[in-house]
């Protein structure tokens, strides 16, 4: 499967909120490495964030800086999966929340851990 357009620019933003966003402390320098990226996407990719974003923003406002915490690719939702059949791809739903709730724990991406989601009957 070759991937959408659309696709390669939300792992593309994921990638720049890795490597930068997630060592920012300052709330203004959130905001102003979000709104650059809003604009390149606008720019360079004819795009706006608002249309890719539509399934981590919240209902009826525009995409800001923190709903895009909740941007979350990787590779181990196939922990069987070796090689070249190891994808890459977005996460979402009720495991991108545990994820994005440990990171907030721990204060920085989860690379290499192996996290158990259990869920618990009432």
């Amino acid at each position: 499967m070759k991937p959408t357009k659309d696709y390669q620019i939300r792992l593309w933003t994921h990638e720049i909120l890795r490597v930068f966003f997630d060592r920012l402390v300052d709330e203004k320098d959130c905001i102003m490495l979000f709104n650059m990226i809003k604009g390149t996407v606008k720019d360079h990719f004819s795009k706006s964030m608002d249309s890719l974003f539509t399934n981590i923003k919240r209902e009826g406002l525009p995409i800001d800086h923190d709903d895009m915490k909740s941007l979350i690719f990787g590779d181990y939702m196939d922990p069987d999966a070796e090689g070249d059949d190891r994808l890459y791809k977005e996460i979402s739903g009720q495991f991108s929340s545990c994820c994005l709730q440990a990171r907030l724990l721990i204060g920085r991406p989860i690379r290499g851990v192996q996290i158990k989601v259990y869920q618990l009957d009432n």
